[in-house]
């Protein structure tokens, strides 16, 4: 496959092509090549078709008058095939018709098909086709659509049989051979399937035929490519380390061609990257389109043959999106493709552009293809880090820096896994929306990231970060001291890279409602550090492969952000291996560990059920922790500190009642949380310690009558 550098001005020019003349024309070049002797009947039936009855009656009439009578004119055909021998009508085809044909085409000169014209320019120019190609296209249009040229379909002057053409078909266009050879073989008549094999025939493709004839847009390029594609996105916006950013640029403005590919999953910016690297780089882009009806590869094919006709010289790059259809040949194709790939590699080799290739997976690229790409970038989920960047970014650039705290802006970062572009989008509504009260505006910026995170993900995000304000170390009940956990996790977060241990493995396990969870983010707040918490449901797909690749992503971007990495509920991650009954299972314990193993951080798993957990991956965590129900003394410090706020200002407490709250069992700072939020709303005039100490034995006792529930 050879793509062609764009002649300045097309070769092709308004020649008259009303059909019927065109007809004559290869009637009259057939008689002139001689290729007559092979069926003498065929031509003479052709010509009486295309001359006529009556006419060719009366121009006989004088040769043979005892042989012709007036009957006779309503059947020509039959009378010369039946009445004259093959040497008879050879000469009656060379010495009468071939005159007569040359007369009927003076008087179809000037005659002209405009519409027919213009399209078949816009096909020259679009696919920068040579006068040969033009020709033999032309040629085949007119075979489908003219029953004059029957004569050229049928044997032995069958021109959709591709032997046959070849060998005649410079005489019936009336070219040199040689650069009708050069233009079947080397041209892209075939290549860009301008034209087609339909069951060993040679057609005009149907798209390009229904073009021809007058469908679709005049202006043959709108559909195959475009050159408008805008961005609101900075480069900076899409997290790409600056190595990896260099090197793209440098094969961008390299002289030389070359192929790029960008894979990752949806949503992660690859389209709007092209778009601002071209931008950037002062590049005209060239994007190649999709049909919206014909999926067929053929139709792609040529469209990244036509743009890569337009898009010449250094100033330029072309865009291949969606590319998933051309590039996993291993699946894509089930009965082409070897073919597929073998034409697929033969284009990635033989342009001399720039191409930017966009596809969500490259594990089904065959290899032969993949090492075909001078370089591959891989886009991934953006971190929490990389949302605050372009949070950042997007609200100063548009004059809103000041409208949410640094905190506010933290929040919606770790709350809303969205991409560049969603992040984007509410920015754009919040220039709509300008001079809504703060309130609003928050509501409105959440909704839309909302939105977009559901849209793009299938996931809606609904968590919100850990409430603080009351917790404290004091007064939980842990089998070692927290304190120490938080000075060990400090000295190692200070310690330099080179020296003591690569990572802080921390398992937390006990009952609900312990403080957990809390001490994860409690221990963040002290370190100075944001925790990345991943739930069950944020690593587990049931796509094949993409939980492996979820926890992969879990532990870059904790590495990357230099975050927690905070696992809760561990036992749905660390499944026993031993009880496996699905090799997924194994897999996915298995997966977990190996990045857990080489994972350079501080990584926190918690759970209720540590019998649930897999035994020897228990060994692997460097810290254990265990969170107990209250002691009497717990229980009194978060009565203090909790429950005591709700009462008016001076409020004691009597020593009959802290008897009272410290003989409660089976507590947790969580049952204290649930009670406090029972009577936070409305005035508490009425409030009596009682009233709490009793919500309180309630909590204790309805987790002792769920255990004893059962069948």
């Amino acid at each position: 496959m050879k793509f062609r550098r764009r002649r300045e001005k097309s070769h092709f020019h308004a020649t008259p092509v009303e059909e019927r003349e065109r007809v004559l024309f290869y009637l009259a070049n057939l008689i002139d090549s001689r290729e007559i002797n092979s069926g003498p009947d065929d031509v003479f039936t052709a010509c009486v078709d295309v001359i006529g009855e009556q006419r060719t009656h009366d121009m006989l009439k004088p040769l043979y008058p005892k042989r012709l009578d007036s009957s006779d004119a309503r059947d020509m055909s039959e009378w010369g095939n039946a009445k004259l021998k093959p040497d008879e009508q050879i000469r009656v085809v060379n010495n009468v018709f071939r005159e007569e044909l040359d007369r009927i085409s003076r008087n179809l000169k000037g005659r002209r098909h405009p519409e027919f014209i213009t399209r078949l320019a816009s096909v020259a120019e679009v696919f920068s086709l040579s006068l040969e190609e033009i020709a033999i296209l032309e040629l085949f249009y007119i075979l489908e659509a003219n029953s004059g040229a029957e004569i050229l379909k049928s044997s032995p002057f069958d021109m959709t049989e591709y032997q046959t053409l070849q060998s005649s078909g410079h005489k019936i266009l009336g070219l040199d051979r040689r650069k009708f050879l050069h233009a079947i073989k080397n041209g892209c008549l075939f290549d860009a399937r301008l034209l087609d094999f339909d069951e060993g025939s040679i057609r005009v493709h149907p798209s390009i035929r229904e073009y021809l004839v007058g469908l679709g847009d005049k202006k043959l390029s709108n559909t195959y490519f475009g050159r408008v594609l805008t961005t609101h996105l900075k480069l900076p916006d899409f997290g790409i380390p600056q190595p990896e950013f260099q090197v793209v640029k440098a094969l961008l403005q390299a002289r030389k061609g070359c192929n790029i590919l960008f894979y990752g999953r949806p949503g992660t910016g690859k389209t709007s990257l092209a778009a601002c690297l071209a931008k950037e780089l002062g590049l005209e882009l060239y994007q190649v389109k999709a049909s919206d009806e014909d999926h067929t590869p053929d139709f792609r094919l040529r469209a990244i043959y036509a743009t890569l006709n337009a898009a010449q010289g250094r100033k330029s790059v072309v865009l291949v999106d969606e590319a998933d259809d051309l590039l996993n040949t291993q699946v894509t194709f089930k009965n082409e493709g070897s073919s597929t790939k073998s034409w697929l590699n033969s284009m990635l080799d033989s342009h001399d552009q720039k191409i930017i290739w966009i596809t969500n997976h490259s594990k089904l690229i065959d290899s032969s293809s993949m090492r075909r790409f001078a370089f591959s970038l891989e886009f991934k989920k953006l971190t929490h880090k990389h949302r605050m960047t372009v949070l950042s970014y997007e609200l100063k650039k548009h004059g809103f820096a000041k409208i949410f705290t640094s905190d506010e802006m933290k929040d919606l970062g770790r709350r809303f896994s969205v991409d560049a572009s969603g992040i984007v989008h509410a920015v754009n509504v919040l220039k709509i929306k300008k001079g809504m009260k703060k309130e609003n505006v928050m509501a409105l910026f959440e909704s839309v990231l909302k939105n977009h995170e559901k849209a793009t993900t299938g996931k809606e995000s609904f968590r919100k970060p850990k409430e603080l304000k009351h917790y404290s170390l004091e007064g939980l009940n842990t089998s070692r001291d927290l304190g120490q956990i938080v000075s060990v996790v400090k000295e190692f977060g200070d310690a330099p890279a080179k020296t003591g241990p690569k990572s802080v493995t921390v398992l937390l396990y006990g009952p609900p409602g312990t403080g957990k969870s809390e001490f994860v983010h409690y221990l963040g707040k002290e370190l100075g550090k944001d925790v990345l918490l991943k739930h069950a449901s944020d690593i587990q797909d049931p796509y094949v492969g993409m939980t492996e690749k979820n926890i992969a992503q879990a532990f870059h971007e904790a590495q990357e952000e230099k975050s927690i990495l905070f696992f809760d509920e561990a036992d749905t991650f660390l499944f026993p291996r031993k009880d496996a009954m699905r090799s997924w299972e194994k897999s996915f314990t298995n997966e977990l560990l190996a990045h857990l193993d080489s994972f350079s951080g501080i990584a926190v798993f918690a759970t209720n059920d540590i019998e649930g957990l897999d035994h020897a991956a228990i060994r692997r965590f460097k810290f254990k922790v265990r969170f107990s129900a209250l002691t009497p003394e717990g229980n009194l410090h978060f009565y203090r500190t909790m429950l005591l706020p709700l009462f008016p200002i001076g409020e004691n407490i009597s020593a009959d009642h802290i008897v009272q709250i410290r003989d409660l069992r089976n507590l947790t700072p969580g049952d204290f949380t649930v009670v406090r939020d029972q009577f936070s709303f409305g005035g508490n005039s009425w409030l009596e310690h009682v009233t709490l100490i009793n919500a309180l034995r309630f909590e204790a006792d309805h987790k002792k009558a769920s255990r004893a529930v059962g069948f």
